[in-house]
């Protein structure tokens, strides 16, 4: 269906009501297939809004190192610090998410930013 709305014109970058994009919410549910094809039409990978900021952000906090790898891949800022949550760093971290926390660390993350 994605793909079809895709073809069909659909702005990947459209929000809804809580400011969440498709990318932000097939990242946090580690859905990489759709990640993958929103990105090949453009999607914004550091679009902030939603309750998480970024997908990264949202990816963090339980998506497939998969999923996450594929959004830095693309350019995600492993930096992008959003409202109470901060970073996806320290998303990964109150989540106790080992992996994510290592993975983040190999590209980049700045453990000294507030938040």
């Amino acid at each position: 269906i994605v793909c079809l709305l895709l073809e069909q014109g659909y702005d990947p970058n459209a929000r809804e009501g809580l400011g969440v994009t498709a990318l932000m919410s097939a990242s946090s549910w580690s859905r990489t297939e759709v990640v993958q094809l929103l990105l090949r039409y453009n999607a914004n990978v550091n679009a902030q809004g939603g309750p998480y900021g970024s997908a990264l952000q949202a990816a963090s906090v339980d998506a497939s190192l998969q999923t996450i790898e594929l959004l830095l891949k693309h350019g995600a800022d492993v930096n992008a610090v959003y409202g109470d949550h901060g970073t996806a760093l320290r998303l990964a971290v109150s989540r106790n998410r080992t992996q994510v926390v290592k993975l983040l660390l190999e590209w980049g993350a700045d453990m000294h930013l507030p938040g």
